[in-house]
């Protein structure tokens, strides 16, 4: 194994490496979607018992992001890291496999923790590698591919349920995450030595979480999630809306879903630029602006029909610089040895709140276009709050 700082001058293949770990979780989640109604005949199931296994691996993936940090502030992140990686890819293989949806649900469960240690890992090794100055950018770079992951996982999956049945999808995933423990175990060493001076119980874990909920953290956490969660309500919405109410063919669909990684990695390329001269707190005030602009607006051009295009990928393309700079910001706030705890806590609230955004979307299912746009302003306006509610941190 080279040493930790013979291993930093490869910048980009490490981001790419930690990029690939951590967009698990919305590949997990996005892939399978479009198969969820062959499923559902395949193995005799009701569609709410399906769309329950969507619901058992957001409560796994929280859960496990949420044990697995202290772990790895307490013990290290590449063992770990390693352990949840071959969880994930052994649970996603044996879903290739099942014949009821009793033993989905319970390896999706187990899929969730290992993707959950991957997800908190992955960051907390980044925040352990790079200085404060340079983790805007380069938490800017890893959240381009994972941002662009569940944008593009509908497709992917709806590849593999045309080429081999839904079942590939999930042989896929355990591939994917095959390839990414050689490359972890090849590539990526040990970030954060063992840390066992605070020793490690229920209540020190629950103490420290209670630490990091400060007002500032809360409220920067929760722009985070309220971010992430509007681009959720569109990934939810939009097939139906797109399609159905707005006469898209399937293939022009896919190129306007394209249309909006596009448009993210344009803007989180002149996010990489600006850094340079403004901060990541004033940039991210700026972005969350821009989500409630554009979330106002696309509420107004609802009843207008296609008008509603063009703000869609406005508002799109500004959650992964925003949602990078605030990372940045709240892992710049704590120490190393608290990086993992911090993480689970920041992305599981995250995929929490995405998770409920969906439900909302599919609520008013009997006015869906409203019911996206809607629930896209909602917490828009809530991440702009929570935007300008922030400090300038003290240089």
């Amino acid at each position: 194994m080279s040493s930790f700082m013979s291993f930093k001058s490869p910048f980009t293949r490490l981001i790419l490496i930690l990029s690939s770990v951590v967009a698990f979780g919305a590949l997990a989640i996005d892939m399978y979607l479009p198969a969820l109604p062959v499923m559902a005949i395949d193995l005799a199931a009701t569609s709410a018992q399906l769309q329950l296994s969507l619901s058992v691996f957001f409560a796994g993936f929280c859960i496990g992001m949420l044990i697995y940090g202290p772990l790895s502030d307490y013990f290290g992140r590449r063992k770990l890291l390693l352990s949840g990686i071959a969880l994930f890819a052994v649970s996603s293989l044996m879903c290739a496999f099942v014949n009821d949806v009793q033993h989905l649900l319970i390896l999706r469960g187990f899929q969730a923790l290992g993707c959950g240690a991957c997800v908190v890992m992955a960051r907390a090794a980044t925040r352990d590698i790079f200085p404060p100055a340079q983790l805007p950018s380069m938490m800017s770079k890893m959240s381009l591919v994972t941002m662009t992951a569940p944008l593009l996982a509908p497709s992917i999956g709806a590849v593999c349920l045309m080429i081999a049945g839904w079942r590939f999808i999930f042989v896929v995933l355990a591939v994917f995450a095959s390839g990414a423990f050689y490359f972890v175990y090849r590539d990526v060493p040990e970030t954060h030595q063992p840390d066992k001076s605070q020793g490690l119980h229920v209540f020190g874990v629950l103490r420290s979480y209670w630490a990091l909920l400060t007002w500032d953290n809360v409220t920067l956490m929760m722009l985070m999630a309220c971010a992430m969660s509007g681009m959720f309500a569109f990934i939810s919405g939009a097939p139906f809306v797109y399609t159905q109410l707005l006469g898209f063919t399937e293939l022009e669909f896919a190129l306007l879903f394209g249309s909006n990684i596009i448009a993210m990695s344009l803007v989180t390329t002149l996010n990489l630029n600006l850094l340079k001269q403004f901060s990541a707190q004033k940039l991210m005030v700026y972005q969350a602006s821009v989500l409630a602009f554009a979330g106002l607006v696309l509420v107004v051009l609802t009843p207008y029909g296609r008008w509603i295009i063009p703000f869609v990928v406005l508002y799109v393309a500004h959650v992964n610089a925003l949602c990078a700079n605030g990372m940045a910001i709240l892992l710049h706030r704590h120490d190393r040895q608290q990086a993992g705890s911090v993480t689970a806590l920041a992305v599981s609230l995250q995929f929490a709140t995405a998770a409920v955004s969906t439900v909302l979307v599919s609520m008013f299912s009997h006015r869906p276009a409203f019911a996206m746009t809607g629930v896209m302003l909602v917490f828009a306006m809530v991440a702009c709050a929570c935007a300008w509610m922030q400090k300038e941190p003290a240089k």
